[in-house]
């Protein structure tokens, strides 16, 4: 029996950890609070958040994807909210560098989510 154990895997060069070129693995994801300034709690592949109105952001990839036909979920809730909130695409077509969301309310109506994650799976270029 053999085991590998390391901290990280870094690529030829030995300048950088290795990113995962497989589609099984998630290429992008992000979580942010999107109320008030939006900001990003916590991610992978993301090189900003923008903010383009109530309930619309524009998520920008370090990496991009090798097309625009990858895999996108994504979800948002209000804080201790009763009412159901609702995301997908904001009218834009996914790129290769961006992910346009737009979220909403029971209404519906646009809403800026306490609690938003997008995640893209995928084929990195």
């Amino acid at each position: 029996m053999s085991e590998i154990r390391v901290t990280t895997i870094s690529d030829t060069a030995g300048t950088g950890p290795v990113t995962l070129t497989k589609q099984r693995a998630a290429k992008f994801w992000a979580s942010f609070n999107g109320t008030g300034t939006a900001a990003i709690r916590d991610s992978f592949n993301s090189s900003s958040l923008t903010d383009n109105g109530t309930g619309d952001f524009t998520n920008a990839y370090t990496n991009a994807m090798s097309n625009a036909n990858y895999c996108i979920d994504t979800t948002a809730s209000r804080f201790m909210s009763v009412i159901k909130d609702a995301s997908g695409f904001s009218g834009t077509d996914p790129t290769t560098t961006t992910i346009r969301t737009g979220h909403y309310n029971a209404t519906p109506s646009s809403s800026d989510g306490h609690f938003t994650s997008v995640k893209v799976t995928g084929d990195l270029a």
